[in-house]
This record gives structure tokens, sequence and C-alpha cells, in this order.
């Protein structure tokens, strides 16, 4: 993905306290920019991407964008997701 999207920052959950040992982010999404972002089950492997039925959701507009771009960059400045 990085060498298709080099501008993109990739982020994951390395930074877990102990009540969420072995926890992992299902969650998949993308945001552009405050007004527009994907929201996606998919996982982003060979066979996933070729072999499994997966769903996701483009929203255009309207408060969700905002709100998870806003979440996402609170979860990254208090360093609950780092960068991948």
């Amino acid at each position: 993905m990085k060498k298709l999207l080099p501008d993109a920052r990739v982020y994951a959950w390395d930074n877990r306290s102990e009540k969420f040992a072995g926890g992992k982010v299902h969650a998949k999404v993308a945001v552009a920019d405050d007004k527009i972002c994907f929201i996606s089950s998919a996982n982003l492997t060979g066979h996933a991407m070729e072999k499994n039925m997966e769903a996701g959701v483009l929203i255009e507009g309207g408060q969700t964008p905002k709100k998870l771009h806003r979440h996402l960059e609170a979860l990254i400045t208090t360093k609950q997701l780092m960068r991948a």
C-alpha cells in the first residue's frame, strides 16, 4: 500500500494498556479530509481482496467525516495510534 499511496499516513494501535492486551483493531477507515471518509470491514490482504466478500461505505458531506477525522487525530495526539 505504501508503494501505491506514498503520501498516505497509516496508523496502528500498538500502544495498548494491559486492559486491552491481545486486542485488535478490526475497523478500517480512511479519511481524506473533513468532507469524505471510507469505513470498511475489508482487510487489506491479497486473500481478503480476492476471495472474501467485504463491505464498506463511502461518506461524502455531513458531520461524519469531520467527526471521524477529529476522533482519529485525538487518538494520534494521545498516542493511542502510532504511525505504522
